[in-house]
């Protein structure tokens, strides 16, 4: 008779009302120590390869508006599950240990991305939501890894104008002309947890890069080489700056650092549509993201005017809506706690973690054979770095 393996099964089942609302370490229920620790854009290639540190695409204002068209097809709701579904942390994971190679997991207790965190934000908050993630404990740190099933989504009846205003309003710049994404790995201390938190840049400012005079972007000066190539990283002169190659993964290096004050979220929507982004929903995402500036752009049939074009800071709304909602961060905190506790019993080191709609959080065993990262650099993370060297930011201004 052949071995049937067995599927995943239901181990526990959380309801929101359970999770305390105070944090028992008395650490405040606040971000604290905000750093960028690298960042990388995905290229459009053959094979899966990313640049190193790469470049978000810059904003920039046309010569005049014109009415663009919906978007339509499919979307992709994460680069890294869509470009390597396999280990969707290995190219954060591989862009970190390449920018400080003798970085420590000891420093990390939960590695994941912004999907993943504000899942359990929703969670914690009440607030309708279907995900679905998978949990691993590597060393002493814990990795959340969103599972995207399908990762192609039909736009249907609800599809928008944010990848035509991304097309239009915003340009690849040098090395970084042939990427579609572009990718930032932060760290901070979320109410006593070392949290590493991966999340995509929409785009960033120009004109804010003169507080940084000094940290101006490669990007523009690469250009003016003649060997540049509109392919940018694709090109024969790329070939010179490949850093490391897997079966899977080629690592370039290329493009240039921008500021973290420089990041802007771009949200569009209807005119109909009267919600202000900058007043709630928003708040949460901006929040674990760090992104300190939010554009809304609102269109009239697809044509989005200059003066329905507006950009702001908001770094003072995040800080009162964290300082508004300090019991549900420590109801997010004591929500990875008991993600820690779970999977710290011995053969349940590898969950997934299930909700549906407005329903309870479900911890289930992992599928079998499934891993947050390959078992060579599994080993690495866990074993090869026993020290930290200190090693300044990429770049100031991580609110």
């Amino acid at each position: 008779m052949a071995h049937v393996v067995p599927g995943p099964r239901k181990i526990h089942s959380i309801s929101s009302a359970e999770i305390p609302s105070i944090v028992e370490n008395g650490k405040p229920s606040v971000i604290t120590g905000v750093e960028v620790l690298t960042s990388f854009n995905w290229l459009n290639a053959e094979s899966p390869t990313i640049l190193i540190p790469g470049c978000p695409p810059k904003y920039t204002e046309p010569s005049r508006d014109t009415e663009l068209r919906r978007d339509e097809g499919s979307k992709v709701n994460d680069a890294s599950s869509e470009h390597y579904s396999a280990y969707p942390p290995e190219p954060a994971v591989r862009a970190l240990l390449h920018t400080r190679p003798s970085y420590s997991d000891v420093e990390v207790d939960i590695f994941g991305c912004g999907n993943t965190f504000t899942s359990l934000l929703y969670f914690v908050s009440d607030i309708e939501r279907d995900f679905r993630f998978s949990v691993q404990r590597i060393g002493k740190t814990l990795f959340l890894v969103r599972q995207t099933f399908v990762t192609d989504i039909d736009f249907g009846v609800s599809r928008g104008y944010n990848r035509a205003f991304a097309k239009a309003y915003t340009i690849w710049e040098g090395d970084a002309k042939n990427s579609n994404s572009h990718q930032r790995v932060l760290r901070y201390d979320l109410a006593g947890f070392k949290c590493v938190v991966r999340g995509e840049c929409d785009a960033y400012l120009p004109d804010k890069l003169h507080e940084f005079q000094s940290r101006q972007p490669a990007c523009e000066a690469s250009e003016k080489h003649e060997e540049k190539t509109e392919a940018g990283c694709s090109s024969t002169a790329a070939q010179e700056k490949v850093l490391t190659s897997t079966a899977s993964l080629t690592l370039l290096s290329g493009g240039c650092d921008i500021p973290h004050d420089a990041l802007v979220s771009i949200e569009t929507r209807a005119s109909y549509n009267q919600r202000d982004p900058a007043r709630g929903y928003q708040l949460p995402r901006l929040w674990l993201r760090r992104t300190p500036n939010l554009m809304t752009a609102i269109h009239v049939f697809g044509i989005f005017e200059k003066h329905n074009r507006s950009i702001r800071n908001v770094k003072a709304g995040v800080k009162a809506w964290e300082t508004e909602n300090t019991e549900t961060i420590s109801k997010l905190r004591n929500i990875l706690q008991k993600l820690v506790e779970i999977s710290s019993i011995d053969d349940q080191d590898r969950i997934e973690v299930r909700r549906r709609s407005s329903g309870p959080l479900e911890i289930w065993s992992a599928r079998p054979g499934w891993s947050a990262l390959p078992e060579e650099l599994r080993a690495r993370w866990t074993d090869a770095m026993s020290e930290d060297t200190v090693r300044p930011s990429m770049n100031d201004g991580a609110m």
